[in-house]
């Protein structure tokens, strides 16, 4: 009888963290993150942090950082339910196991800590041996696995709790996608932070989880003067969305995490492996075709998303993502950025249209033709002569076009981040259709900005939204402001942010920088 009473409590034992030794109240010395793959932060210093154990979970601890601020047990222990029955088997189902490099131990440490530098952070760093890290960043590694939170997202309650399933889908991507690289590219040991955080805002929103940009419907919003691959995660996060819906949705997803190629090669060298013959420049092309026109009926399709609403271009009452003046424009572009011109055939004759690309750098055109109800007609894509021009007749539009949409894009991918190209265009006629003389209406200064900045607009905005984002695009600040309001900036770190102006009149975005 007690043979069969320990054989049965042997079969039906869960034996899931039979390798853990931490229990509720237990105390550790874990090292802060080293930001060795976050340059604005690389040189923070690192320290050991003296932490205690709130909450043993099935796939979890919950920690908490001495000094941090403390929520109550319910908090604690809705945390620990939602991490350990939604995030941890939806996200290990979909993207694969977590990495379990050194303890033995399967469960995920959350370490709760005070901080204003992010909302969350995942540091590969510590799933890599401390000798190695040490030798090559002079900073330590806890050889544990460790999302770090800062503490003060408890204060907007449980909306705020996937910032964690966030920073676990960094923690498994992680662990498909990082050293060991090409042999040309041993020295890196993480994917690029464009991909990183399109992966995880892909996971976040793809399950429904709260901690997304945009609610069900998506107004699409261009920044033609921000990078591809700095703009907010939005044009990352639409890209690889754009991408599963139409290239095989988790196979797709699944063959770029095997993937060990970085950035652009990667996405590229996925898609032709599963038979999709085309560059890198092709697919970022019909992408952007798809965030102006969203057609399913069009081409098969190939123009839209099946998975998210967004709500296209011609369709948004804001229309933030077109622009269109007659006679002599002047622009500049950062690196796979892109600007939409919409032109008025009804009322006005722009041909011939002139382009000219910085002769330096690479563009592409494309041409949009429409009715006045927003049918697609046709899309004429064209690429520039040896001089980066392109010249646009009348006779080569769509008969009884009423819209011509005008994309410049550039695919040059030898830019920095913060490096802008100029380009031009001309017409026949001079009038102006919509003056853009709004986009010079708000100003953000000083910038740089040591101390506090001021926002300065027309008093006819009304209510008016300040939104800041790191380089990461976490929004770290939102608040409804006034005319000539100032903002402290004395909680911002030294480095580059992005901010966001909001009202019913215009959305203008740009660059601030703390010194």
């Amino acid at each position: 009888m007690l043979l069969a009473i320990i054989i049965c409590k042997f079969l039906f034992t869960d034996f899931t963290n039979i390798y853990g030794q931490i229990q509720s109240g237990d105390r550790l010395k874990l090292w802060t993150s080293t930001n060795i793959d976050y340059e604005p932060l690389i040189n923070e210093p690192q320290y050991l942090v003296d932490v205690v154990c709130q909450k043993v979970g099935k796939h979890c601890y919950i920690f908490f950082a001495d000094g941090a601020t403390l929520p109550s047990q319910s908090l604690i222990d809705s945390i620990t339910n939602v991490f350990d029955n939604i995030y941890y088997p939806q996200l290990t189902t979909a993207f694969g196991p977590v990495p379990d490099e050194f303890d033995n131990d399967s469960n995920i440490i959350i370490l709760f800590l005070d901080t204003v530098k992010w909302g969350g952070f995942f540091d590969p760093a510590q799933l890599m041996p401390d000798t190695m890290i040490y030798n090559r960043w002079h900073k330590h590694s806890s050889e544990r696995e460790i999302l770090y939170i800062n503490s003060i997202i408890l204060e907007y309650g449980a909306k705020y709790f996937s910032v964690i399933a966030h920073e676990l889908i960094h923690m498994i991507t992680w662990k498909y996608d990082h050293s060991p690289e090409p042999v040309n590219n041993p020295e890196k040991y993480w994917e690029d932070s464009w991909i990183n955080e399109a992966w995880a805002g892909f996971g976040t929103g793809y399950f429904k989880y709260d901690f997304i940009p945009w609610g069900p419907d998506i107004e699409y919003i261009n920044y033609p003067k921000l990078s591809f691959y700095t703009s907010y995660m939005n044009d990352p996060l639409l890209f690889l969305n754009y991408l599963f819906d139409q290239y095989g949705e988790w196979d797709f997803i699944k063959t770029l995490l095997k993937n060990q190629r970085n950035g652009t090669e990667g996405i590229e060298h996925t898609l032709n492996e599963l038979g999709y013959n085309k560059s890198f420049d092709d697919f970022f092309e019909d992408f952007v075709i798809a965030n102006y026109i969203n057609d399913t009926n069009y081409a098969d399709g190939i123009y839209s998303y099946n998975s998210i609403n967004v709500i296209s271009c011609f369709k948004s009452p804001k229309k933030i993502c077109t622009d269109a003046k007659l006679g002599l424009y002047e622009g500049q572009l950062a690196s796979y950025a892109k600007e939409y011109f919409l032109f008025n055939l009804q009322t006005q004759d722009p041909f011939p249209i002139e382009f000219y690309g910085d002769e330096n750098s690479e563009f592409r055109l494309v041409f949009i033709s429409t009715n006045n109800d927003g049918d697609v007609l046709e899309i004429k894509s064209v690429m520039p002569d040896d001089l980066n021009k392109v010249v646009l007749t009348k006779d080569s539009v769509t008969v009884g076009s009423d819209i011509l949409i005008m994309i410049v894009i550039n695919t040059d991918d030898s830019l920095g981040d913060d490096e802008l190209v100029p380009f031009s265009y001309k017409t026949l006629n001079p009038s102006v259709i919509c003056d853009k003389s709004k986009y010079n209406e708000v100003s953000v200064f000083p910038n740089p900005v040591s101390q506090n900045f001021i926002i300065n607009f027309p008093d006819h905005y009304g209510s008016t939204k300040l939104e800041l984002y790191d380089i990461q695009g976490r929004k770290i600040f939102s608040k409804t402001i006034i005319n000539n309001e100032s903002i402290n900036s004395q909680r911002l770190i030294k480095g580059i942010y992005f901010y966001k102006i909001i009202s019913d009149q215009i959305i203008q975005s740009g660059k601030l920088i703390k010194e």
